[in-house]
């Protein structure tokens, strides 16, 4: 039994580290966000970027956005850029707004 718990945590701990290894760590250089109207598939979301840029293979390496509803990570994307504090970014690839750019997650 403890043996199967084992493989199964370390299964996990494996997973979560793929899942989340495209994350990228910089200061916000810019915010924009969309008017809900705009011609996305996540009109109204807050476009942003970092320095260094982005490192999610395949997808767009300047920008990713927030979508709308997530209001809790666009007030903490705003603090962050108004005290000057580096993020730590990870990025749905999954998940598209525009073209090649990724949404933001947690």
């Amino acid at each position: 039994m403890k043996k199967t718990l084992y493989l199964l945590s370390l299964c996990l701990c494996i997973s979560t580290n793929l899942a989340f290894s495209n994350s990228t760590t910089g200061k916000i250089t810019t915010i924009n966000f969309a008017s809900t109207i705009a011609d996305t598939s996540r009109p109204g979301s807050a476009q942003f970027s970092i320095e260094g840029g982005f490192t999610t293979p395949g997808y767009n390496s300047t920008y990713a956005a927030i979508a709308k509803e997530d209001t809790h990570l666009i007030s903490l994307l705003l603090m962050a850029k108004a005290h000057d504090k580096t993020i730590n970014v990870f990025l749905d690839a999954t998940s598209k707004y525009l073209h090649d750019r990724c949404l933001y997650v947690v």
